[in-house]
C-alpha cells in the first residue's frame, strides 16, 4: 500500500514539455488570485518574500493532500513537483499584477487595508 503512494510522486521536471497549454496556464493562474488578494488586503503580503512563502505553502498543502488521498485510494491524483513550480510562478504573476495596480490605485488599496 505504501509503495503505491510512493509511485504517486512525480519528480520529473522534464515532463513539463508534454503538458497541454491549458495545464500550464491553469497551474500558473491557480494561485495567482491568492497572491494578489493577500497583497491587497495585508501590507505584510505586499512584500514578495512573504507573499511567495504564503502561496508556496498553500501549493505544497494542496499537493500533499493529493498524495494522502492517493495513499488511501480516495482519488487518482499525484504529488507533482511541476505543479509546485508552476504555482510558484503564479505567485509572481499575482504579485506583479498587484504591484502594477498599486501604482494607479495606491490610495484605494490603503483604504481597503484599514
Amino acid at each position: 500500500m505504501f509503495s503505491t503512494a510512493i509511485y504517486s510522486i512525480n519528480t520529473k521536471i522534464s515532463i513539463l514539455s508534454s503538458y497541454m497549454p491549458i495545464q500550464l496556464i491553469g497551474n500558473i493562474l491557480l494561485l495567482a488570485p491568492l497572491s494578489f488578494f493577500a497583497a491587497v488586503f495585508s501590507s505584510r503580503f505586499a512584500k514578495l518574500r512573504s507573499n511567495f512563502l504564503l502561496v508556496s505553502c498553500s501549493s505544497l498543502t494542496i499537493e500533499s493532500l493529493q498524495l494522502i488521498l492517493s495513499f488511501f485510494y480516495l482519488g487518482n491524483r499525484t504529488f507533482d513537483v511541476n505543479d509546485l513550480i508552476l504555482n510558484s510562478l503564479g505567485t509572481l504573476v499575482g504579485w506583479a499584477f498587484f504591484k502594477f495596480l498599486n501604482i494607479f490605485f495606491n490610495q484605494e488599496i490603503t483604504v481597503i487595508r484599514q
